[in-house]
């Protein structure tokens, strides 16, 4: 699975999310950025966050980075407890057995390893870049434009 970090949802906000769920919070929408994950269960949210936080219920951490999946990460933000950066993700992306190593092989994807600065820091206009150039790609030397020659 993955999860889209640079497109936020612009009609849903983390407070509309909270009430919802029925939790009490101060957070704003600036404070706890809600994103696109992906296609697949667009109904299921995970919590990105800064690893410092630490939680049992955490799914993966790796990097100075974790993904939590539980009620109760959300009510520690709400009450202004939760870790230091982080994101909901709402719905993820999902491949086949084999089709995303396919699809790796075959070029369709460039994989790098996440960071903190990347996910967090970086303003998502500009993470696509910042990733590429992790590779020692300078994208300005690509063309957009496709053609025959």
């Amino acid at each position: 699975m993955g999860l889209i970090i640079n497109y936020t949802i612009d009609s849903i906000g983390i407070g509309d999310v909270f009430e919802q769920l029925d939790i009490i919070s101060a957070v704003t929408a600036q404070d706890f950025p809600v994103h696109f994950g992906g296609p697949v269960e667009s109904n299921r949210g995970f919590v990105l966050h800064s690893s410092e936080f630490s939680s049992n219920e955490s799914l993966i951490e790796s990097n100075g980075i974790a993904v939590t999946a539980s009620i109760g990460i959300l009510q520690q933000i709400g009450h202004g407890a939760g870790p230091q950066n982080g994101m909901l993700v709402l719905g993820y992306a999902g491949w086949s057995p084999g089709q995303l190593e396919s699809e790796i092989e075959s070029g369709s994807w460039m994989v790098v390893p996440a960071s903190p600065k990347l996910v967090f820091s970086t303003d998502n206009d500009l993470k696509w870049n910042l990733a590429v150039a992790t590779l020692g790609i300078d994208i300005g030397h690509y063309s957009s434009e496709i053609g025959h020659a």
